[in-house]
């Protein structure tokens, strides 16, 4: 094959090559659901909860959606992701909030937490009360809006 063709053929395959893949990677899953940006504020005894974990669990299992998680920065803010995109799922949520004290944890030599079966482990030490990480018996609860940037603090008291 000549030279020139040669190359027409080469960048043909690259324009080819790189529209597929745009048009792959240009939407997203059509099977996640639908998700929407989920914001707020945690605070404990009127103070901004820094360092906790905060789930919301959509409350219709046979959905099957997976949670969205989010953590608190030092002023008590939180970002739900979920799908590893920014929002949580459209809809009704149990909320789970774990805040536990990272020096209570018993650490191995290198500084990794010890896993549960191991003979030294003990619970960590929680800095809220642990219902909050319970959701039958904290009750705390979301509703997730579509097409809205949901802003839903969480006020817990001792």
């Amino acid at each position: 094959m000549p030279e020139s063709r040669r190359s027409f053929v080469g960048v043909s395959l690259s324009i080819v090559l790189t529209v597929a893949m745009a048009g792959g990677c240009s939407g997203r899953d059509a099977n996640l659901p639908k998700l929407a940006t989920t914001t707020g504020v945690v605070t404990f005894n009127g103070t901004p909860l820094a360092g906790a974990t905060i789930s919301f669990v959509a409350t219709d299992p046979a959905k099957g959606h997976l949670p969205g998680v989010g953590s608190t920065d030092d002023d008590g803010e939180y970002r739900i992701r979920s799908y590893d995109l920014d929002g949580a799922v459209v809809g009704s949520h149990k909320v789970i909030i774990v805040a536990i004290d990272e020096d209570s944890l018993v650490k191995d030599p290198k500084g990794v937490p010890l896993p549960r079966m191991h003979p030294k482990w003990k619970a960590p030490k929680w800095r809220i009360p642990e219902r909050f990480g319970q959701p039958e018996i904290s009750k705390l609860t979301a509703e997730v809006l579509e097409d809205t940037d949901n802003r839903i603090d969480f006020s817990l008291v001792e």
